[in-house]
């Protein structure tokens, strides 16, 4: 067994212990909350295509402690021009964790993260760090959080391999408003990731949420990728808009 595959399951062992051990002391006084979205999405960039996709947010919170789980993922029926004919199916799948901590009444939190993303056949990245940040502003209606964090990545190599090792530095901006109270929602994200002597990935997300009836909502979601140094394969910038039906909890 090749070394670093070794090390990195020893990683991920003590990575996935901290975890259970962090979920198993926040207690059944935990809550959740969060949103799902089915969406139709046309895409432009490595793509010319109708699209499918499933998002899902989700956030179980404490007095101390906060999870995170988001999950994106599309499918892409691929058409060489308008009309046809189709000439592949591209699925990606984007995984996120993060878990907040921090000290009671301080805007300043610590965080562990692990990235994933996996465009099939094509490019995959795992990404693994730690770091902190601040929430700037924290009203019923507005919120704003800054982070930034170092750590190291797994990365699908060109020839299928998976090379490990390589440091990363992230940092990213999320904001949430309220145009109507409790009613319709805009979100909008910015997130960077540098990976040392492979450029750079940046990801960005704006929502624009309607609550329609109880749980039902409505929206506009469109996501930006950008990767500085792209696999062979894809194009530098994915965009992806669509349309979106869902629930909240």
């Amino acid at each position: 067994m090749p070394w670093w595959v070794s090390k990195s399951r020893i990683a991920l062992d003590r990575i996935v212990l901290a975890v259970l051990f962090a979920l198993a002391g926040q207690g059944a006084w935990a809550e959740w909350e969060g949103n799902a979205d089915l969406g139709i999405s046309f895409a432009t960039g490595n793509t010319e295509s109708l699209d499918t996709d499933l998002a899902l947010d989700a956030i179980w919170s404490s007095e101390r402690f906060t999870h995170e789980f988001d999950l994106t993922a599309y499918r892409s029926d691929i058409f060489a021009d308008l009309g046809g004919p189709w000439i592949r199916a591209q699925n990606v799948v984007d995984a996120d964790y993060a878990m907040r901590f921090s000290r009671r009444d301080s805007r300043w939190y610590g965080t562990v993260n692990a990235d994933g993303y996996y465009d099939l056949g094509i490019d995959g990245r795992l990404t693994g760090s730690v770091g902190g940040g601040r929430e700037l502003v924290d009203t019923d209606r507005y919120t704003l959080t800054v982070e930034a964090g170092v750590g190291q990545t797994v990365q699908r190599a060109p020839d299928a391999a998976f090379e490990f090792g390589e440091t990363a530095w992230l940092w990213s901006m999320e904001g949430q408003w309220w145009l109507i109270p409790e009613r319709l929602e805009f979100t909008a994200g910015a997130r960077g990731l540098h990976i040392a002597g492979r450029g750079d990935v940046y990801d960005g997300e704006t929502v624009l949420r309607l609550v329609v009836l109880g749980p039902l909502t409505a929206g506009l979601r469109v996501d930006v990728h950008r990767e500085t140094q792209p696999p062979a394969g894809r194009e530098p910038t994915d965009i992806l808009a669509r349309l979106t039906l869902g629930v909240v909890f």
